[in-house]
């Protein structure tokens, strides 16, 4: 059987360093048989399935928006921003340096819309949705659940 998870948050201090996750089950296999999973409380809602961030930018490569879709697919005409770092529990990627890190940090901030930088709280959000397909496979599950739930 294999998992896949999404959702990770970590929480340092001087005197207790921790690591913090929250484990979200969005596909699981069995069998063979690869199963979408989902949470619909509301608050939580959890999308199912692989995903992939695609952020497409202006023509003078200011950002201009983000799709949240299923991961995997390339679109030739924007970033995707997930990558894979671990596979079997080890690091499959060189780890960056901070100094590098640090600076690409800066040079995305710089390509966010000026309202997005400012983070004031009048100002508008940056643009972020999910693609129909995701949105449409939430729904598929939904109905699965809910008809699991009456039999």
């Amino acid at each position: 059987m294999t998992a896949s998870a999404w959702g990770l948050a970590l929480v340092t201090s001087n005197d207790s360093p921790t690591l913090g996750v929250i484990y979200k089950l969005v596909e699981v296999e069995i069998g063979g048989e690869v199963r979408s999973a989902a949470k619909f409380s509301v608050a939580k809602v959890t999308y199912p399935g692989r995903k992939q961030v695609y952020r497409f930018s202006h023509p003078d490569g200011s950002f201009a928006n983000d799709i949240i879709g299923f991961g995997g697919k390339r679109i030739p005409w924007c970033e995707m921003l997930l990558e894979t770092v671990m596979i079997g529990g080890k690091r499959s990627v060189p780890r960056t340096d901070l100094s590098a890190a640090s600076q690409r940090c800066l040079q995305q901030r710089a390509r966010l819309p000026e309202p997005a930088r400012s983070l004031k709280e009048e100002s508008p959000p940056y643009p972020v949705r999910r693609s129909a397909r995701l949105e449409g496979l939430l729904e598929e599950v939904r109905r699965r659940v809910q008809h699991a739930a009456r039999i």
